[in-house]
């Protein structure tokens, strides 16, 4: 897989293998929090997690009232940039008969495509609880787990938001 940048274009993926494309057609069946609340509430925490008086109750109502509708349509909004630009992508056969696939992230999508990975891997760690990896025994269990596969999609998507960060903050050279 490849990445160039132009300032006119965008950012270009090229040579994405079939199962990599897949992984990231997934990115909306990953941060979907429909029938999973634990990852709704990990995206949208109210202000006041434990409100103590009225005046807190008060803010978390007006939370929930001005600010949740405009988040869960930005968060709906990122998720349907990537599938649309998903969509727009080109298939082509490589010498060895697997599938590739190229695709552009246009400029004003590209905060959007961050957004929507983040989402993605918010919501799988609140799913599956990975670990902090920090000895040899964690990363022999996780490796061992039905939480592994999980884990290396969410270590993708970081990788991938590093390289839009890159473009973001014009590091990419």
């Amino acid at each position: 897989m490849t990445f160039q940048y132009d300032s006119e274009q965008g950012l270009r993926f090229a040579q994405v293998p079939g199962d990599y494309f897949q992984l990231l057609q997934q990115i909306p069946v990953h941060a979907d929090t429909s029938s999973f609340s634990p990852g709704a509430q990990r995206l949208q925490p109210s202000p006041i997690t434990e409100p103590a008086s009225d005046e807190d109750d008060e803010i978390n109502g007006d939370w929930r009232e001005h600010v949740l509708p405009d988040l869960i349509e930005e968060f709906t909004r990122q998720l349907d940039v990537v599938s649309a630009d998903l969509k727009a992508a080109k298939r082509f056969e490589d010498r060895g008969g697997e599938e590739e696939y190229e695709f552009t992230i246009p400029n004003d999508h590209i905060e959007r495509w961050y957004g929507a990975l983040n989402q993605a891997r918010l919501v799988m760690q609140e799913r599956y609880h990975f670990p902090q990896i920090d000895t040899p025994e964690v990363v022999e269990a996780l490796m061992n787990s039905e939480h592994f596969g999980p884990y290396l999609i969410s270590r993708f998507y970081t990788e991938i938001q590093g390289v839009l960060l890159a473009v973001m903050t014009g590091s990419d050279d």
